[in-house]
């Protein structure tokens, strides 16, 4: 699987694809390509899928508070985040856990596109 990070408007929200390796550097860069397209097109709802099947170091999990800062995310972005691979999921999870605790994100982790589309644009849910 080749790396690729793919950033697209949708409309009612930014659509992200991440395939590949994952890493503290390559984290930084996804989110901060997700601010500045939030920015450009006026619109913070943000689906996320992540098609990695290598997963991000536990230290670098730990790190995405430092990531979500240096990139500029704030309460300001929603954000609905879907990780296709179970096998790597326990590190997404951590993520959230660590953003979540820290008062750093608005968003969840889901378990499909159509419950993260739900959430996301206000359908029901949380």
């Amino acid at each position: 699987m080749r790396d690729e990070i793919v950033i697209e408007c949708e409309g009612d929200y930014i659509h992200v694809r991440q395939s590949g390796r994952d890493s503290y550097e390559i984290s930084l860069d996804l989110w901060r390509r997700v601010v500045a397209a939030c920015e450009e097109h006026q619109c913070f709802n943000v689906l996320g899928e992540n098609f990695s099947t290598e997963s991000v170091s536990m230290m670098d999990a730990y790190d995405h508070d430092k990531i979500f800062a240096r990139a500029g995310v704030t309460l300001r972005h929603r954000i609905a985040w879907v990780h296709h691979d179970p096998g790597t999921i326990e590190p997404t999870r951590f993520i959230e856990t660590v953003l979540r605790n820290r008062g750093m994100v608005n968003g969840y982790l889901f378990a499909t596109v159509e419950e993260a589309k739900r959430w996301l644009l206000g359908e029901g849910g949380e």
